[in-house]
């Protein structure tokens, strides 16, 4: 496979949202092994534990929009969850994909590329997902190749404290399922990230003030998918893009060049 590699201990201009998840069905490892092929440095995907304690990689609380089932994750062993489709609903010929482990994705990709690995959870309290992530990253020796975000500040915290090697981004927008207390990076004062995700409509000239100059951030901003939206995001001066279509806008003449990396 013709994976780009990336420097020890930087962060990559361009992240493949859930792989390359317009040319396969997201989170998969199909959609994985086409960012890497494809040269895509960094791949964000989102992991939680399902019933039986393992790391799966999914982003919906349930598998009504995949699979037509309406249960949650974290309600079903793995056994049972790697017998479900997840991908004929994109299209026939991925009939029989399945939900990977966090494990087997990072066999497959190793350390040739950066991760952005997202938790998925809203408890208050949290311990055993972060803990369990943890673990895996310093087994695997990826402390300087990812970063792990959250739109839980709790969460964020807790993974701090537990592995403060690891370096935490804080993910926020103005919608409906975030609260709004939390809708424009107030996390920030509880979690205290060096990295910020913001939704990229709130990327502007004085939020890039703020995030930059006065609190030295690095910003991430999601999902951008046109090359219009990507130039100028980073003429403002944003170090990285999450998108669905990664592997396109890379081809950008220009895009992502002279970016300041950790």
């Amino acid at each position: 496979m013709g994976y780009t590699a990336v420097p020890f201990g930087t962060i990559p201009p361009f992240f493949a949202h859930r792989g390359c998840s317009t040319k396969a069905p997201e989170n998969t490892l199909t959609a994985f092994r086409m960012a890497g092929e494809l040269g895509v440095p960094g791949i964000e995907l989102d992991v939680q534990l399902c019933a039986t304690g393992e790391l799966v990689v999914f982003h919906d609380w349930d598998l009504s929009r995949i699979a037509g089932i309406p249960f949650l994750v974290t309600e079903l062993p793995f056994w049972k969850l790697k017998s479900i489709d997840i991908g004929s609903w994109f299209a026939p010929a991925f009939g029989g994909e399945r939900i990977p482990l966090l494990t087997e994705v990072l066999d497959l990709l190793g350390d040739a590329v950066f991760y952005d690995i997202e938790i998925k959870h809203r408890e208050r309290r949290p311990i055993h997902t972060e803990k369990a992530l943890a673990g895996i990253i310093r087994m695997r020796k990826l402390q300087h190749k990812c970063i792990v975000s959250s739109f839980n500040p709790f969460s964020l915290k807790a993974l701090r404290r537990i592995a403060p090697e690891i370096r935490t981004a804080l993910i926020y927008a103005v919608h409906q399922e975030v609260p709004k207390v939390l809708q424009r990076g107030q996390g920030q004062i509880l979690t205290r990230c060096g990295i910020v995700k913001p939704h990229f409509p709130q990327v502007t000239p004085a939020a890039m003030f703020r995030l930059k100059k006065l609190g030295r951030r690095f910003v991430l901003p999601w999902t951008v998918n046109d090359t219009d939206t990507a130039g100028a995001l980073f003429k403002l001066g944003v170090d990285g893009i999450i998108s669905d279509r990664a592997e396109e806008l890379m081809d950008v003449r220009g895009l992502g060049e002279d970016m300041q990396l950790l």
